[in-house]
Parts: C-alpha cells; sequence; structure tokens
C-alpha cells in the first residue's frame, strides 16, 4: 500500500487529537552519548570516593608495618645465625672485631672458614639505619652477662627493651629467645 503525501500529516494531526503526542527526529545527530554535565558528576562522585578510601585506609601505616615486620624478620635471622655460631664456637660472638656479625655494614659473617650469613640483612627503609648487636650489656637495668642483644628501631611501636647506648632502639631480641 503506498502512502499518499499528505497521509503522513494527517496522521499526527489525528494523534494528537487522541492525547498522543508524535516527534519526529529531524536532526541527525545520535541522542545516545552522556553529556559534559553529567561526566563531570559522575568523575566527582569517583574522585570523593577514591579520596574517602585513601583517607580511611591510610596507606602509610600499612608500609610503616611492612618494614617493621621486615626488621623483626631481619633480628630473627641474625639471631638464628649467632645461635649457629655458638653451637660452633661455644661462645656468642664478640660485639666487634673478627667474628663480629656485620650487622651495620651489611654482607657476608665468616668467621673460622664457616659462613653463618652469605648476605647479613640491613635495614629496609634505609641502610644508614643500622641494626645493634652487643654481648654482656645491661637492658633496663637488667645484666645480661653471657648473653646478647640485637635491636632495631621500629616505626610504629616501642618495643620490648629500651636500649639507648650507643643510639636508642625500641625493639631488641634477647637471648635466649
Amino acid at each position: 500500500m503506498a502512502l499518499r503525501p499528505g497521509r503522513c500529516i494527517s496522521l499526527r494531526r489525528r494523534a494528537w487529537r487522541e492525547g498522543n503526542i508524535v516527534t519526529t527526529n529531524n536532526n541527525k545527530r545520535d541522542n545516545r552519548a552522556f553529556t559534559l554535565v553529567e561526566l563531570l558528576v559522575v568523575m566527582g562522585i569517583i574522585s570523593l570516593l577514591v579520596g574517602a578510601t585513601v583517607f580511611v585506609l591510610k596507606p602509610g601505616d600499612y608500609i610503616k608495618r611492612s618494614r617493621d615486620t621486615r626488621r623483626v624478620s631481619d633480628l630473627k635471622v641474625i639471631q638464628t645465625a649467632t645461635e649457629q655460631y655458638y653451637g660452633n664456637v661455644n661462645a656468642y660472638p664478640p660485639t666487634s672485631g673478627s667474628g663480629s656479625p656485620p650487622v651495620t655494614t651489611g654482607g657476608a659473617w665468616t668467621y673460622s672458614s664457616v659462613t653463618y650469613l652469605t648476605n647479613t640483612p640491613v635495614d629496609p627503609e634505609s641502610p644508614t639505619k643500622n641494626y645493634y648487636y652487643a654481648k654482656d650489656v645491661t637492658c633496663a637495668g637488667a645484666a645480661l652477662t653471657g648473653s646478647y642483644i640485637l635491636c632495631a628501631n621500629l616505626e610504629n611501636a616501642t618495643g620490648t627493651c629500651q636500649l639507648t647506648s650507643p643510639t636508642a632502639y625500641n625493639y631488641c631480641v634477647i637471648n635466649p629467645f
């Protein structure tokens, strides 16, 4: 059935009279895209959510805790090597000189052709921050004769021993463990 030229207009008039609005889109533009305002509103909401998440989670605290965990683990590694030294020599290593663990410099710890650590751990934050090893010291008023102490500075908490000589350390591992 072929449409007559005036037929389309009469259908519109009839639809208008019946309460239906008939529109035609003579525009060639596609109306399925987002407007600039809608995009800006969505970007604003997303940025608020990201900002709130960063504020609540505090990623800096997690980084500090991970470095502290690494420090505690490093001290346990040095402590295990120190106990191996004791098993071989029947004495704990001296604080300095031949046989002492290189806790301030890193590197290998070898004594009498026995390697106790191939790579002594260093502080994860900075190689200039050192761990501390001492034999026969006094910690918190208690004399530790015939024993040793390994210390590190934790970032998040005060630890087990407040050693102030030669520098302040707030976490210490004392033998026997």
